[in-house]
């Protein structure tokens, strides 16, 4: 068999390397979670562009891809780090509010101490004991259940995607290209990939932390402590008696990070920075 009859079978191979290519980096696009690191991915859609454009298209449209996801990734880190020295300058006026706010277990143990000094000094003097004040089960120790979070005027640092806006992206997600689909999945992050799948199989409500949405702080004294193990004496985002005060209150999410932490609005128009353990039915 002479060499000029072997090109028909080689050339099988690169079509077959360009669907398995591109075929599971559509599956890594539609699952929505992420789990395909960035160098692979890359590897992948540049295998699958060239393959498919054949050797005459050169390198144009991987070069261009990756030029785009680039521009992409410079855009959001600027974006980071402008919101973090936000952050940095608000530093000083959370540390002023937490000296303020008294440690929950310091309060109850200097009260008891107060209430036996009191009943000493009335059994010393024959005063007949005084009653117990009978106090209603609050479900939070702050003032926001009184107002309302649908009344707040929150200035979000970046556009906040409306319902309906998100419903017709995961209508249009499925008629994108395989380089959009990319492409929007990046924008949207881990959190907004997971509410685009769950648009997109029909499951309604879910906890998603995301500027714009509302979500409720854990409850339970015990789950509500741990959350804040990542940063144990970071006066931002670590625990404290004020953050204790919110616990199983509902807050709006003003901004999130990338070290997985946000900024969240109460409905007395207090602002606190929480990592996103703390919310309740929180899923990466």
């Amino acid at each position: 068999m002479s060499s000029s009859s072997r090109p028909s079978a080689r050339r099988r191979w690169p079509a077959m390397s360009c669907a398995l290519c591109l075929s599971a980096l559509q599956f890594a696009l539609q699952s929505g979670r992420g789990f395909v690191s960035p160098p692979r991915l890359r590897g992948l859609i540049r295998r699958g562009l060239q393959l498919s454009a054949g050797p005459e298209a050169g390198d144009e449209d991987p070069a261009k891809l990756l030029a785009q996801a680039e521009a992409l990734r410079r855009e959001a880190a600027l974006e980071e780090a402008a919101m973090k020295a936000g952050r940095s300058q608000r530093q000083p006026e959370v540390e002023q509010i937490e000296n303020k706010v008294e440690d929950p277990l310091l309060a109850e143990a200097l009260a008891k101490i107060a209430e036996a000094r009191e009943r000493q000094r009335r059994q010393a003097a024959g005063e007949p004991p005084q009653e117990p004040e009978v106090q209603e089960p609050q479900t939070g120790t702050s003032a926001s259940s009184s107002k309302k979070l649908e009344d707040l005027d929150i200035k979000f640092p970046r556009k906040v995607m409306t319902k309906a806006e998100w419903e017709d992206m995961a209508q249009q997600f499925k008629d994108m290209n395989l380089i959009e689909q990319f492409q929007t999945n990046q924008k949207l992050g881990p959190q907004g990939r997971r509410k685009l799948a769950a648009l997109r199989e029909g499951k309604t409500g879910g906890t998603f932390i995301l500027p714009g949405e509302r979500v409720r702080l854990l409850k339970e004294e015990k789950s509500f402590r741990a959350a804040f193990k990542r940063f144990e004496g970071d006066a931002l985002n670590g625990y404290s008696a004020a953050k204790w005060a919110r616990r199983g209150e509902e807050c709006v999410v003003k901004t999130t990070y990338n070290d997985k932490t946000m900024t969240c609005v109460f409905a007395d128009e207090a602002t606190m920075d929480f990592p996103f353990e703390v919310v309740d039915g929180y899923t990466e």
